[in-house]
This record gives C-alpha cells, sequence and structure tokens, in this order.
C-alpha cells in the first residue's frame, strides 16, 4: 500500500491518502469547525463494466444453435458442461446499458455510512480542539464511507456484465447479469471487491478459507436461527464484523495494530471530550509499518 497524498477539502483534513490494489483509501479528520464532526475514512472502488453480447463476447459469450450463450460461475468448469445448460444472452443497447450502471453506482449507497470505528482510548492522531469549547480535547470516531468511482484510475475492479434476464444465473465478482439487482447478489459482489471471504471464512471457518465457496462458506452456523443472513453470505443483512475492511484499512492509516479499533453500527456516536491531560499521555502503540 503506498501513501499517494495529503490535502484538506472543506472541514475535513486529509490524514492520508492511501492506494493499494483494491482500493484507493482516504482518512480524513476534523479540523476544529464542528465540535460533533468525526474522521471519515472513505474506501474508493475503481470500476469497469465491460458489457459483453454477440457484438462484444469478451472470451463469456459463444455461438450455440443459432442463439448466443453465456456460462454462468456454476458451469464454468470444461468438465461439467456436457451436462450443464448455458443461459441465453440478449445484447446490451444504449438504455440497458445506462440503466445498468446507475444502479451498479447507486449499490454503493449499501455500504456507505453504515460503520462507526470506536477510536482507542489511548490514541490521539485525531484529536482536535474547538475554539469555542476551551479546556476540552475532542477525540474523534471515524465514520466508514463507501465510493464507486467509473473513471477512476488505477482500475480495481474490472467486471464482465450479461445481459441473461434470468434469477437463476449465478453470478460472481468478475461476471454480472442484469437481474442482479433484483436480487441481495450486487451488494454480496461489491463485498467480495473488498477481498472479503463468505461469512464463515471472516468468522475463523479453516475449510473456508482454503475454500471459500463450499456450500457451507455461506451459512451463520452456530449463530441466532432468527437473524437475517449476512451480505457475506445468502442474505443482505450487516454486523460489525461486515467492517472488517476499513478496520485493516484503519490500521495502516494511523500505523496502528486493527485489533484495537472496534466497529460499531452506532453511526451517530459523537467524538468523546477529555481533558488536555488526559490527551497528553503517550498512545500505546508504537508505529507500525503502513505497508
Amino acid at each position: 500500500m503506498k501513501v499517494i497524498g495529503f490535502g484538506q477539502a472543506g472541514d475535513q483534513k486529509y490524514f492520508n491518502t492511501l492506494s493499494s490494489d483494491i482500493c484507493i483509501s482516504r482518512l480524513e479528520i476534523p479540523d476544529g469547525g464542528h465540535a460533533n464532526r468525526n474522521a471519515w475514512l472513505t474506501f474508493t472502488v475503481n470500476y469497469r463494466l465491460n458489457f459483453v453480447d454477440s457484438k462484444n463476447p469478451a472470451n463469456v459469450v459463444f455461438a450455440q444453435e443459432g442463439k448466443f450463450m453465456a456460462w454462468d460461475s456454476d458451469k464454468t468448469d470444461p468438465l461439467r458442461k456436457d451436462d450443464a445448460v448455458p443461459f441465453v444472452v440478449k445484447d446490451w443497447d444504449s438504455r440497458s446499458r445506462i440503466d445498468f450502471e446507475k444502479r451498479f453506482k447507486g449499490a454503493a449507497r449499501f455500504w456507505n455510512e453504515k460503520f462507526l470505528l470506536l477510536t482507542p482510548n489511548d490514541y490521539s492522531g485525531f484529536d482536535f480542539t474547538v475554539k469555542s469549547i476551551p479546556g476540552v480535547v475532542h477525540r474523534p470516531n471515524v465514520l466508514c464511507l463507501f465510493n464507486l468511482d467509473g473513471d477512476g484510475t488505477p482500475v480495481h475492479f474490472p467486471v464482465n456484465v450479461v445481459r441473461a434476464g434470468d434469477k437463476s444465473f449465478r453470478s460472481n465478482s468478475g461476471l454480472l447479469d442484469d437481474m442482479d439487482f433484483k436480487s441481495n447478489t450486487i451488494y454480496h459482489e461489491l463485498w467480495h471487491s473488498m477481498e472479503s471471504l463468505h461469512i464463515q471464512g471472516i468468522l475463523g471457518n479453516a475449510r473456508c478459507i482454503v475454500d471459500p465457496n463450499l456450500d457451507e462458506c455461506y451459512d451463520e452456523k452456530n449463530l441466532d436461527p432468527n437473524a437475517e443472513a449476512n451480505v457475506a453470505g445468502r442474505g443482505r443483512a450487516l454486523k460489525p464484523i461486515n467492517a472488517k475492511a476499513w478496520i485493516e484499512l484503519i490500521g495502516k492509516h494511523t500505523r496502528t495494530a486493527p485489533t484495537r479499533w472496534q466497529a460499531s453500527m452506532n453511526t451517530k456516536v459523537p467524538p468523546r471530550r477529555i481533558t488536555h491531560a488526559e490527551a497528553a499521555k503517550p498512545d500505546s502503540d508504537a508505529l507500525l509499518p503502513i505497508f
């Protein structure tokens, strides 16, 4: 991960901006203009949609018996194709492409402002003061933001998109279908764009870390059976564990151990107010390398 810039925008200062092969991450901290302003950590994924069809097959669409077809992610193994049925795909037109891209970019809202990282009690890197409130130091938490950029570089998330019009088409992070917005699929695949495993993998299931696409990896075993399935599995529910990508990034931005940061679903928790004496206590972490 590479530091690419510092700066300021409005009443937030860039703490630093980091670039990796999965995102551009920008951490912004308050400049003291507002007592209740938290820091912002924006995870930006630069994407490119490649609309594949008979005119742009891209090694995905093929002709068969006078129709144009594509295999979904269940049927890409050459050993299984004799028993599988490919999906018929239609050509994209201008209206359908524009509609898909609009919906895709809008899907970022599902992940945006859903988590707050609680700043450790002894981390002072974000502290600020406000002139109208003397004698107090404000220690902000970190609001997690998510952004999709269709023009940014480098490209982190290139995706082929087919127009199968069939809810049974099984997409993956490299191949989407025009019906993915009628299910939780698009939010699930954006989760994978953050290089995150299925729910059992992030819960520590060793089999799902080695082979993440096993059926068992989608299910929240040993958890509340009445709870809605997680977006990292077969549903769309979010839990603090889904803040994993931001927790890993905050560790890199601040050069602290990620395990010291806790995620909350309550994004309205304001900065803590502490005394100058409390703020002067040394941080417990020695600086860690960014990479």
